[in-house]
């Protein structure tokens, strides 16, 4: 008879097999490109290495021989400037190379490599991944579980969204309104301990990035970034599905669940505001949307995931009967996670730690134990963030960072009036993003208000608009950095709300009760409207 322990090991080879069969594309051999041309006197030949390549980015070698003419100018993602009749390039985005020739005519002709081919164009690269996915799920699912087809399932959705976001910028094509990648991938191609000074404090997207472009040397620099973020959306998702497993656990051959979970995890990848009732265009800059999920951001991409584990460490210490080995281990990872997140983007950082503490005095004012290893988790989290926060602080107030010198002021509302949008526009606008997680509480006040994950997570937005509603950052006012916090900060909630909501749903004998269909039909359409604002987007 075969055993479940036999099924997984024959899964896991597969899954070794898949990931090897998913690459050999990328080396699958091409032929020149040549283009020749003659006017008059002059000739022109060029050669680009491969006619053929799996994605944009790759690298290519381009060389060229230019006889009897009077200038030659390369054109790419660089300004256009002047180069040497005689020459190479190692391009790196092919669409956008092209030598612009001067005749000794004074004509003037231009060279594209238009007639490259992509892999991922055509169907029968198409049908070959799309059978590998299928195949690598079942796979994921029988060695690895439900989160290994997270996983699988995030990646596939969140690639053409992180591809748009990340690459677009660098191409020319301004699909995207708002980016904040170029800057940020500049810092990372320079990141280095001898450059401190010019990088912002918050720095570990630009190492991780300058570490993933010298890993992948034969792509063009922004691949890797694209690789970098990809992988955040998926340890986001993983995160999520991780988070719904703890606040509603299931039993592993409850299969119906574990599809259910996978579905949800990627869902909430793509919640966001109801922009119907919203008064204001989706990402319209200024305004008061608490969005769970965006894109724009190099640093809050990787913060997100980051950010969600540390919140998955907090909430599963346990409040008593620990071995202390096993305490320390999670103190531990808490104190790494805290000093990760705030070295990303430290807007998670001062809202969790005031939000924890006051969900501990909330529970000693209701009478509740609170327990030592409870305080000391306090302590830890309190200690490692407060020192990151110090430094990051110092550094920006004397002015030794690149973004320069930096002050905070206590100025209530002054982000939103400032951009005239009015306070009552303002709370509505608040209302319309959390409106899933308003009606749970609201439909389930009683059971509700004695989750402590629930409180929680309500306390951080709470914390997190608070600072957004009371802080301006100086110099750099119009930038809205203190939004930041309300953006993880109700993903989280999102995702609690949601956890909540099952637990109640398996504990209640009636399923078809009111209260779950509203709850479900608005997380619905928060998930619907967003993602058709993103593809109009």
């Amino acid at each position: 008879m075969v055993t479940k322990k036999t099924y997984r090991l024959v899964a896991f080879m597969g899954l070794i097999v898949i990931a090897v069969l998913s690459v050999l594309p990328y080396f699958a051999p091409a032929n020149p490109l040549v283009i020749e041309d003659a006017v008059g006197e002059s000739t022109v030949y060029i050669e680009a290495e491969r006619d053929w390549m799996l994605f944009p980015g790759q690298c290519m070698q381009v060389q060229w021989e230019l006889e009897g003419i009077a200038g030659v100018y390369v054109q790419d993602l660089q300004p256009e400037r002047g180069t040497v009749g005689v020459g190479e390039q190692v391009d790196c985005y092919a669409p956008n190379f092209s030598l612009r020739v001067i005749f000794a005519d004074a004509s003037t002709q231009t060279y594209t490599f238009d007639a490259v081919r992509y892999g991922y164009q055509q169907i029968q690269w198409q049908l070959y991944y799309a059978f590998l996915t299928i195949l690598g799920a079942i796979c994921a699912y029988l060695a690895i579980g439900a989160r290994a087809v997270t996983a699988i399932v995030a990646t596939i959705a969140v690639t053409p969204t992180m591809i748009l976001h990340v690459l677009t910028p660098f191409t020319g094509y301004r699909y995207i309104e708002i980016t904040d990648y170029v800057v940020h991938v500049r810092w990372a191609q320079i990141a280095s301990l001898q450059t401190l000074g010019e990088i912002p404090p918050h720095m570990l997207f630009h190492f991780a990035g300058r570490a993933l472009i010298e890993l992948m040397p034969a792509l063009y620099h922004v691949v890797p970034i694209i690789v970098l973020m990809i992988a955040c959306q998926t340890l986001t998702a993983v995160g999520l599905h991780t988070l719904l497993r703890l606040l509603h656990p299931i039993e592993d051959d409850a299969h119906a669940w574990q599809i259910a979970y996978i579905a949800l995890s990627v869902m909430l990848i793509f919640i966001g505001p109801l922009s119907m009732l919203a008064g204001t265009r989706l990402f319209e800059p200024g305004s008061a949307l608490l969005y769970p999920n965006t894109y724009h951001s190099p640093t809050m991409v990787m913060m997100r995931p980051l950010a969600l584990w540390l919140f998955i460490a907090l909430i599963s210490v346990p409040k008593t009967d620990a071995h202390i080995g096993w305490l320390v281990l999670r103190w531990a990872w808490i104190v790494l996670l805290t000093i990760a997140v705030t070295f990303t983007k430290p807007n998670y950082t001062f809202v969790i730690m005031p939000a924890y503490i006051t969900l501990l005095a909330w529970q000693k004012l209701l009478k509740r134990e609170v327990t030592r290893n409870e305080l000391f988790t306090a302590g830890v989290l309190v200690l490692s963030g407060s020192l990151v926060l110090g430094w990051q602080y110092f550094t920006l107030s004397a002015g030794t960072s690149q973004v320069g010198e930096t002050s905070i002021a206590l100025m209530p509302f002054w982000y939103f009036t400032s951009r005239d949008i009015a306070i009552p526009m303002v709370i509505w606008q608040w209302m319309v993003s959390l409106i899933f997680p308003l009606a749970v509480v609201i439909l389930f006040f009683k059971q509700a208000i004695k989750d402590e994950v629930l409180t929680l997570a309500w306390i951080a937005i709470g914390g997190a608009i608070a600072i957004t509603v009371l802080f301006v950052e100086f110099p750099r006012n119009g930038a809205g950095n203190f939004l930041w916090g309300t953006r993880i900060a109700n993903l989280i909630l999102f995702t609690t709300s949601l956890g909540f909501l099952l637990q109640r749903l398996r504990e209640s004998d009636d399923k078809w009760d009111i209260r779950f269909m509203i709850c479900e039909a608005l997380l619905l359409a928060h998930f619907v409207d967003y993602v058709l604002v993103l593809v109009a987007y």
